[in-house]
């Protein structure tokens, strides 16, 4: 039998269960069922013993000091509540042991929060990272140089590989395997788990439609909703500025302020952002194209791919 390829998950004191359980499934089950994938799933934390986690369940693990890294290993952080973060950052034998794994690891990163852990280690200097939605622009700001993706499930940079909120883990998980075993045992583990066989890397964490709501309402009530009525004729500024009884500079600027985007450009992710629901329904993209006010099926699958990744086709069929 060929050596084990070892996954070495980093833990610590409250770190969230799901972060870890999910990615250990995934490869234990590849391991389960394909015989050339001879992963070995470790937890370690910087003083080994049982370690409480998310829910109160305490899992045992390994001390770091007792593992010798090789080449062939992959290290990941897993993530939990900033508070548990930032305890586990004041452990020198936690960070360097990341800074190690990067320099002699095959791979090394993180699930959710661990992006943090990460950075502490001075890991992110110019690369493309990800971590919850919630902490993308501390992120940003407390790494300088870090490039922050605010909307991917996970990224990939070099050796780097990075996931958004728990369950993206899995996601990423699933494509390290596809890269170490290719597609059919990913979608044969992903069908064994029940969930999707590949959600792309730079599809959105959450819903535009869901913040928009939350955000919108409280400055311009009913605007959404309204939005979504006229899809198929796409509101300009003008009309957007009328409807809530506004001039069109006024509106223009504080829209763009609050959101971060002009109006157009908002739009235009509602747009696509409900082309994606209604694709996951089982619309056709013709359909879907007119629905949410393309002139024509081309112009739909170039902004769509642009955006999510992938065609529109491609999207319905991962549902």
């Amino acid at each position: 039998m060929a050596k084990s390829e070892r996954v070495i998950f980093l833990t610590f004191p409250d770190a969230e269960l799901l972060d870890l359980a999910g990615p250990v499934s995934v490869f234990s089950l590849a391991s389960d069922i394909e015989s050339n994938a001879n992963y070995e799933c470790i937890v370690a934390s910087a003083d080994g013993g049982l370690v409480n986690h998310s829910a109160g369940i305490s899992l045992d693990s390994c001390d770091l000091a007792s593992l010798n890294l090789r080449k062939s290993d992959s290290v990941f952080a897993v993530g939990g509540r900033m508070e548990a973060i930032n305890s586990a950052a004041e452990s020198k034998v936690f960070l360097d042991f990341l800074r190690k794994a990067a320099s002699k690891a095959k791979r090394i990163g993180s699930i959710c929060s661990g992006t943090f852990l990460l950075g502490e280690a001075g890991l992110l200097r110019s690369k493309q990272v990800v971590t919850h939605w919630l902490g993308t622009d501390e992120l940003g700001s407390r790494f300088e140089g870090s490039i922050v993706n605010p909307d991917a499930l996970y990224v990939n940079d070099g050796k780097l590989w990075t996931s958004a909120g728990v369950t993206s883990g899995i996601d990423m998980a699933l494509a390290i395997v596809e890269l170490d075993h290719g597609p059919v045992l990913r979608s044969r583990i992903a069908k064994l788990l029940v969930v999707y066989s590949h959600r792309p890397g730079n599809q959105a964490q959450f819903s535009e439609l869901l913040v928009a709501q939350t955000r919108i309402d409280q400055d311009f009530k009913g605007l959404v909703k309204w939005i979504l009525k006229n899809l198929s004729k796409p509101p300009s500024a003008e009309q957007m500025a009328e409807f809530v009884g506004m001039s069109t500079r006024s509106f223009y600027r504080k829209f763009t302020d609050l959101m971060g985007v002009t109006p157009g450009k908002f739009v235009e992710k509602i747009r696509l952002d409900r082309a994606r629901q209604l694709l996951a329904s089982g619309k056709p993209s013709k359909s879907v194209a007119a629905e949410v006010g393309f002139k024509s099926d081309s112009a739909f699958r170039k902004a769509f791919k642009f955006v999510y990744g992938v065609t529109p086709g491609q999207y319905a069929a991962m549902q």
